[in-house]
């Protein structure tokens, strides 16, 4: 979804569930960015596996839903958005990928090499989070 203007956490939470209701499929996986990352909870509350890129770990909801999520569940981010929390993604004990240097948008300013190769590795990753599932 793309979001004209953003979602307050209760409005996200409100309307979620019935799209992914409305999913018929064998199995269900939620991939997110930035502020969809709110739903981190909801996947925790369906035991939902997820791709959660950039997410928001410096909100209290979002850092505990992390560290409670039973499903397989991917945190991707880049070590320079200040809305990342590398050591609270890894104490999660969730899988986690860290791209050095990028930002809230995985990439790294200025530098257009380590963007594509930032883009390269969270393929790859997601790839392999993908083939690893049940």
């Amino acid at each position: 979804m793309h979001w004209s203007t953003p979602p307050t956490p209760a409005q996200l939470n409100g309307f979620a569930p019935d799209l992914i209701d409305e999913v018929q499929a064998p199995q269900h996986l939620l991939i997110a960015k930035s502020l969809s990352t709110r739903l981190l909870a909801l996947a925790v509350e369906r035991d939902l596996p997820g791709v959660w890129l950039t997410p928001l770990l410096r909100e209290d909801e979002v850092r505990a839903a992390a560290e409670q999520a039973g499903a397989p569940t991917l945190l991707v981010d880049g070590s320079a958005d200040p809305y990342w929390d590398s050591t609270a993604a890894h104490a999660s004990g969730r899988r986690v990928l860290e791209v050095a240097g990028a930002d809230h948008s995985i990439e790294v300013p200025g530098d257009v090499g380590a963007c594509l190769q930032a883009l390269q590795t969270v393929v790859n990753e997601i790839e392999d989070f993908l083939n690893s599932l049940p």
